[in-house]
């Protein structure tokens, strides 16, 4: 997990892509995540904390939430959720949602 952040903090979609295991269900849309929360993640710089929760699902899956929670109140958190699975040789790691958390103080 912190090997994704650090990637799109550094603004490296080539690496946070590879990072996963499989194809993304839909790149164009995971870019568009990306885009929009790597800013955000450079932006913290090394002042952020990763707070993480796992829940196993009953096929087996692993689902792993990620929130990346800057010390400066001003910029929003990140959130990150990966599923990892025991199929396939060595099992799979797949980036499914990565965005900024909504400022919903103005409504």
């Amino acid at each position: 997990m912190r090997d994704i952040v650090e990637a799109a903090a550094a603004g490296r979609w080539d690496r946070f892509e590879e990072l996963s295991d499989v194809p993304f269900p839909n790149t164009s849309s995971m870019r568009e995540q990306f885009l929009e929360s790597a800013p955000v993640l450079s932006k913290m710089g090394e002042r952020r904390t990763l707070r993480t929760l796992a829940r196993l699902s009953d096929d087996g899956t692993r689902y792993l939430f990620c929130t990346v929670v800057p010390e400066d109140v001003s910029i929003p958190s990140v959130t990150l959720t990966v599923l990892s699975s025991t199929e396939g040789d060595g099992g799979t790691f797949e980036t499914i949602v990565f965005v900024p958390e909504l400022d919903l103080s103005a409504l």
